[in-house]
């Protein structure tokens, strides 16, 4: 897990998770604090932030994809969003059977890869443990359920409409529960710049969360 709720970790100091419960800004240490889920609110270390950056940077070598925003940048945002998936899912009711997870995670390995040394070859270069690995998988799915909740009913026509509604609120919604360490604030943060215009459809407000 990349996130530990402040109720259920004793490695927490009760000052640090005041502050965080309390909205005092980040806690030394940590990279991020989201409020507003269930059980209390969620700090990101600088440990784990730490140990993705270099992922991040191994993964775009690997694959060769660029991207505008930092190592960094895209570090948080993944941390972020982990978060913010597994707290939806859990406010939507939604449930994922661990085995769908398996057999998603086998399916990669057997059609993405030629052999079972080569995957291990990537997640080496990638700096990822298959528990790592899994895990990523594992949001994936759990985002495409929350878009099939979102869209459940509503016609095809409507579908590209409804979903840019609903991902403005949902961005607007996280946004406002997170504060970041300010030397890493992204427009993901609460404390960051304006939410960039790949993120920020200009649509204010966003349907009732389904």
């Amino acid at each position: 897990m990349v996130l530990c709720l402040c109720a259920a970790v004793p490695a927490y100091t009760a000052s640090a998770c005041a502050n965080a419960s309390s909205g005092a800004g980040v806690p030394s240490g940590y990279a991020a604090v989201v409020q507003g889920v269930e059980g209390g609110a969620v700090v990101l270390s600088m440990q784990l932030f730490d140990k993705r950056v270099p992922q991040v940077r191994a993964e775009r070598r690997a694959t060769g994809v660029t991207n505008r925003s930092s190592a960094g940048e895209e570090a948080l945002r993944q941390l972020l969003e982990e978060v913010e998936v597994e707290a939806e899912t859990e406010r939507l009711g939604i449930h994922l059977e661990q085995r769908r997870v398996t057999k998603a995670f086998r399916q990669i390995k057997q059609h993405d890869f030629p052999s079972i040394a080569s995957f291990h070859d990537y997640l080496r270069r990638v700096r990822l443990s298959e528990a790592e690995s899994r895990r990523r998988i594992e949001v994936q799915i759990l985002s495409e359920r929350i878009e099939e909740h979102v869209l459940d009913g509503v016609p095809e026509s409507r579908r590209s409409v409804a979903m840019g509604h609903w991902a403005d609120w949902y961005l607007g919604k996280w946004r406002a529960r997170t504060n970041c360490r300010q030397n890493l604030a992204t427009d993901r943060c609460s404390n960051g710049p304006p939410l960039s215009r790949e993120t920020d459809s200009g649509f204010a407000g966003g349907p009732a969360p389904r």
